[in-house]
Parts: structure tokens; C-alpha cells; sequence
């Protein structure tokens, strides 16, 4: 027994017993808000928009039909309707009078310049509205297609491919039918979660 007026040892913390730790010295810890989680898959889409047109970046605009689809004028069956749908105009022209169902199979005809210069934009859309079932539905064609036909594509560009679609699931995961996607099934989910790895492994050969 401690003799009277001496300190006592402090006593060991009783077992399962939890203290409250000390606070770090100018932070105050909260719990996120949905608002934060919106915030931050924006932030993340934005940043994934940036990172596909710079991994896309060597392309520039086709200024002719050879560069659009690697053919001259006029000799070949779908490359009227390409030179008219997109020869001479910006990937801004493009994301603002964009008909999936009739322009994304123009991507088929075009050159290794003309998808390169023209498809981050598509890319771009379909992260901007994730809702646009026509748009998902020719767009995974194409990728889904082309996952083994394009091999100019480098690993930087499978890569934010890959990227771009965890980011389109994300956006799936967090709006579903709060945004309208009521179209969403199954196999949709399922398809995208294949681009994400096809292009991923591709980005790694």
C-alpha cells in the first residue's frame, strides 16, 4: 500500500475497454457526406477525361480523306459517309452533334489518325452521360470489337481505356436508377467489367 502522500502508479486500462484517442493537433476528422462522394467521382471522372486525351495526344485533327480513313476519296463504300460525318471538324464539333447509332460505326471505316484524334471525345460522352443507352450500346461494340484490332494502341492508351471504364462503372454503381438508367441489366455491368480487364492485360503485354 502507497504510504499517504506519495503518487500512487497509474492503474493499466481495464481489458476491452476503449480510450478515445487525442485528437491531431490542427485537423478535425469527419465522416464523409454523400455530397463528398459525388464530389470526389466527379473530380475522378474530370481527371480520367484529362488522362485519355493526353495518352491520345500525338493524334491531330485529319485534315483530309486519307488521313480520316486511310483510303482515297472515293474508294471505298463507307468512306462518303465519314468524310461527311466527321472530315474537318474538332472533337468539339463532334461532342456536340454526336448520333451514336449513326456515327459510332464510322469508327470501323476510319483510320489509326481518324480513331485516334476522334475517340477520346466519344470516351469523353459517355463518361458526361452515362444515362445514354444508345451511346453505351454502340460505343462497347466498338471497344469490345476492337479490344483485339487495334494494335497501334499503346500501352498508355489500353491503359486509360481501362481506366475509363472502372470510372464508367463507378458512375453506374454510385447514380443506377437514381439518374434514369433504368436500361441497366446484368450483362451490361458484366461487359464493361470485360473492357476494364481486356485492356487493362493489354496495357501490361
Amino acid at each position: 500500500m502507497a504510504a499517504r502522500g506519495s503518487q500512487a502508479a497509474p492503474r493499466r486500462p481495464t481489458a476491452g475497454v476503449v480510450f478515445p484517442r487525442p485528437a491531431t493537433c490542427g485537423t478535425v476528422q469527419t465522416m464523409a457526406t454523400p455530397e463528398d462522394d459525388s464530389r470526389a467521382l466527379e473530380q475522378r471522372k474530370r481527371d480520367v477525361i484529362r488522362a485519355v486525351r493526353r495518352a491520345f495526344g500525338e493524334f491531330k485533327l485529319p485534315e483530309s480523306a486519307v488521313e480520316l480513313t486511310g483510303v482515297g476519296a472515293g474508294q471505298g463504300l463507307e468512306e462518303p459517309y465519314v468524310l461527311e460525318h466527321f472530315l474537318g471538324k474538332t472533337r468539339s464539333d463532334v461532342e456536340n452533334a454526336f448520333l451514336p447509332s449513326l456515327h459510332m460505326e464510322d469508327f470501323s471505316y476510319m483510320s489509326k489518325q481518324g480513331v485516334g484524334y476522334y475517340l477520346p471525345a466519344v470516351l469523353g460522352l459517355m463518361l458526361d452521360h452515362p444515362d445514354d443507352s444508345d451511346l453505351w450500346i454502340y460505343l462497347s461494340g466498338f471497344l469490345r470489337r476492337r479490344a483485339d484490332e487495334l494494335p497501334w494502341l499503346s500501352a498508355a492508351q489500353c491503359h486509360v481505356i481501362s481506366e475509363w471504364a472502372d470510372c464508367l462503372l463507378a458512375l453506374w454503381d454510385d447514380d443506377g436508377w437514381e439518374c434514369g438508367i433504368y436500361w441497366l441489366e446484368a450483362n451490361d455491368r458484366k461487359h464493361l467489367v470485360g473492357l476494364t480487364q481486356d485492356y487493362r492485360a493489354h496495357a501490361t503485354r
